[in-house]
């Protein structure tokens, strides 16, 4: 991992992609449901957790292969989630035969090009760029989901979704443009 500070293009980059982030989801039709606020909690957790992993990474001593660092940070996530489900009860209602085929092919793709090859990918840029640098991927991976949603299920877009959009692009302009 490069041990650069990052740039003030880098940091306002940085910045206008979170606030883009929250321009993205800070809508009426996103923030609709009884559990906004303990999804929008987990949310920053995850947020903090995943700064935080950025930071320390660098401290432990991983394996060379970056498919292998995934594979090992993955599967622990996955136990984890899976003991927080058991606990929580969300097994209790839940029956594999009512899961819908367009579902388990959601879930292969996402298990495939979502998590292995991304992961993956992740963990070697974390070794060749900055982590500003890396970060970029949590801006325009919202951009492309939008588009996509739009192209394929005709997913309506606001105002307030392409303003979003910009700034977040920007802000992956700004980072990008850093020396």
């Amino acid at each position: 991992i490069q041990k650069r500070k990052p740039s003030g293009k880098g940091i306002f980059g940085v910045i206008l992609g979170i606030t883009g982030t929250f321009f993205l989801i800070n809508q009426s039709q996103i923030l609709s449901g009884d559990n906004t606020l303990i999804g929008v909690a987990a949310i920053l957790f995850c947020v903090f957790c995943w700064a935080l992993g950025m930071v320390i990474i660098k401290y432990f001593d991983l394996p060379k292969s970056p498919t292998q660092s995934a594979g090992m940070q993955m599967l622990s996530g996955g136990i984890t989630l899976l003991i927080i489900s058991f606990l929580s009860g969300e097994f209790t209602d839940f029956k594999m035969e009512e899961v819908p085929a367009q579902s388990w092919i959601a879930v292969a793709y996402l298990v495939v090009f979502g998590s292995a090859v991304a992961f993956t990918a992740y963990n070697y840029l974390l070794e060749k760029v900055t982590p500003e640098k890396v970060s970029t991927s949590a801006y325009v991976n919202p951009v492309i989901a939008v588009f996509l949603g739009w192209f394929f299920r005709n997913e309506p877009i606001s105002a307030q979704t392409i303003f979003a959009g910009i700034i977040m692009i920007t802000g992956v302009y700004f980072i990008n443009s850093s020396k």
